[in-house]
C-alpha cells in the first residue's frame, strides 16, 4: 500500500488567504517565480506520511484534540525572514505565538509529526536569495492583521501541482 504526504495546518479565513495571495503575487511581480508562490496561506503544525488504512486513526486523533481546543485570535505583527533558509514570512505577536505553540504541542504529543514547534509563522516565500528577501521587505507593505483560528485542516500533498490541498477541516469545540 503506497503512502502519501500529509500536513496538519492552521488555514486562515478567506480574507486572510486573499491578503497573503496578493502579497505573494506582488512579490512575484518584483522577483519572478519563487518557491511557495502558489501555496495557500497556512501555518504548519506538523507533517507525516500515511496510507488509507492509517488515516482513520489520524482523523480520530485530530478530532480528539480539536474537541478540547477553543477559538483564539492570531495577530501578525511584522514581516520577517530566516536568511539561512531564504524564508520571508509573517511573524505572529508573542501572545499568538504562545497560543499556536500550545496547539502544536498538543498535536505533536498525540501524533508522530515531523516539524518544529518552536517558531510558528505564515510563509510568503521560501528558498529566496538574500537579495530577494531584501526586495520583499522593501516592496511588501505590511499592515498588522489578525484572524480567528477556530479549526485545523488536514492537507494531502498533490504531486501533480506540487502543493498540499485541504482534504478535511476539523472545527474546535
Amino acid at each position: 500500500m503506497s503512502t502519501s504526504k500529509y500536513s496538519i495546518a492552521i488555514v486562515p479565513d478567506a480574507i486572510t488567504i486573499e491578503v497573503i495571495k496578493e502579497l505573494k503575487l506582488h512579490l512575484a511581480k518584483e522577483i519572478g517565480w519563487y518557491s511557495s508562490k502558489n501555496a495557500l496561506a497556512h501555518i504548519t503544525i506538523g507533517e507525516f506520511e500515511g496510507n488509507s488504512s492509517s488515516l482513520q486513526h489520524i482523523h480520530e486523533q485530530i478530532s480528539s484534540v480539536c474537541e478540547v481546543l477553543k477559538s483564539f485570535d492570531i495577530s501578525f505583527e511584522k514581516l520577517d525572514s530566516f536568511t539561512t533558509t531564504g524564508t520571508l514570512y509573517m511573524k505572529p505577536n508573542a501572545t499568538s505565538t504562545n497560543n499556536i505553540i500550545n496547539v502544536m504541542r498538543l498535536f505533536h504529543q498525540r501524533l508522530n509529526l515531523k516539524g518544529s514547534v518552536a517558531n510558528p509563522y505564515l510563509t510568503i516565500g521560501r528558498k529566496l536569495t538574500l537579495e530577494q528577501i531584501d526586495i520583499g521587505k522593501q516592496v511588501l507593505h505590511f499592515t498588522p492583521f489578525h484572524f480567528t483560528c477556530s479549526n485545523i485542516s488536514l492537507r494531502k500533498f498533490n504531486p501533480e501541482i506540487t502543493q498540499y490541498e485541504v482534504i478535511h477541516t476539523y472545527n474546535f469545540n
